[in-house]
């Protein structure tokens, strides 16, 4: 099984509760930023994640098929 490799290029905190990081991933030409706000439980929860979904890369000819 092949994973996505991804790294984190940069972070900021946005307010109380809430982080800005930015991920460089293996997928993409350029770095996406996404959003996480910590939960009342103490958890961090994704909040922002649309950018991740653009301009990604079509898989290599070499990539095998997922089922």
């Amino acid at each position: 099984m092949r994973r996505a490799a991804a790294a984190v290029e940069d972070t900021r905190e946005e307010g109380e509760g809430r982080v800005r990081v930015v991920l460089r991933s293996a997928g993409a030409d350029s770095s996406r930023p996404i959003g996480l706000k910590r939960g009342a439980d103490g958890l961090w929860r994704l909040d922002r994640y649309s950018t991740q979904f653009v301009d990604i890369r079509a898989p290599s000819a070499g990539s095998a098929a997922r089922p």
